[in-house]
């Protein structure tokens, strides 16, 4: 794994990192989503739970608890590459707002991100949601710190009650990291399946293009078992990695651990632990 290599190899990747964004907040596997993400190597278009607020805003009007979370990710097991996130997000009847603020990086080179999401439902079927962002980049002396804002937009819609298709643009604007105008954060359009076989059983496709990119590909299944705990494996062809995790309901938490695995450097676990409460009355208790 990457902590045995020699010195000069960490050092490579910390300067493509600084020099391409290639490891940014915006660009990195699931930095900001959350440990289940990262189990379902970012076929994450369709989850709901505390991380909607950045996976897909538009179903934040589905979720029926306000939740607390934070995660944290590490990618190869360098800390200079960590991040960190907290999210916070609320229902109300037919919609649901989310924040969240994420960090990246170390004192050399540091990218951070506050969320504010909303997200609608428009009948059962169909739901929109848009996502604003302040993205700012610090870096060591003389190059000082830029910030800027920025939004996403998101849509998920259920076709029948085994298919559902979700779709986000990322930075469709094209925001800039540096007051040059030369570098910009990451555009990125998303496009997801969800198959359910099972109400327990989700088989998800991911494609995602981002600007001057290859298409990306990832896939993912979930399986939710009698007692709650979530099983997840995930593909990405992007490094040929491999994912897994699991999530283990705690009363009014959820704790959740994931890894991906690259046969060229090795496991970037992550972890996040979510409180959840207030639930939503069901409808059979309106009634």
């Amino acid at each position: 794994m990457v902590k045995n290599f020699p010195f000069w190899w960490k050092q490579s990747i910390y300067a493509v990192c600084f020099i391409f964004g290639s490891c940014s907040i915006s660009a990195q596997v699931n930095a900001e989503n959350g440990a289940t993400s990262v189990a379902l190597s970012s076929a994450d278009l369709f989850l709901i739970n505390p991380w909607t607020v950045n996976t897909n805003p538009a179903l934040l009007g589905k979720l029926d608890f306000r939740s607390l979370g934070v995660s944290y990710y590490s990618p190869y097991q360098i800390n200079e590459l960590s991040s960190r996130n907290i999210v916070l997000s609320a229902p109300f009847k037919n919609s649901g707002i989310g924040l969240s603020l994420a960090q990246f990086g170390y004192e050399k080179y540091r990218e951070d991100k506050w969320n504010l999401s909303y997200g609608q439902n428009f009948g059962e079927r169909f739901s929109m949601g848009v996502q604003v962002n302040y993205l700012k980049t610090s870096i060591l002396e003389p190059y000082g710190s830029h910030g800027s804002f920025s939004f996403n937009m998101a849509l998920f819609t259920k076709l029948s009650q085994q298919i559902e298709l979700a779709a986000m643009a990322i930075n469709p604007t094209n925001s800039k990291k540096d007051t040059e105008g030369k570098e910009s954060y990451p555009q990125k359009f998303q496009l997801g399946i969800n198959y359910l076989p099972l109400d327990q059983l989700s088989v998800i496709l991911k494609l995602e293009k981002e600007h001057f990119h290859p298409l990306q590909i990832a896939a993912a299944i979930r399986y939710l078992t009698p007692k709650k705990v979530d099983l997840n494996i995930g593909y990405a062809d992007e490094l040929s990695s491999f994912s897994f995790g699991i999530g283990i309901p705690l009363k009014s938490f959820k704790f959740d651990i994931s890894s991906t695995y690259s046969y060229q450097l090795g496991f970037t676990p992550a972890i996040s632990l979510a409180f959840e409460s207030f639930r939503k009355k069901q409808k059979s208790e309106k009634n």
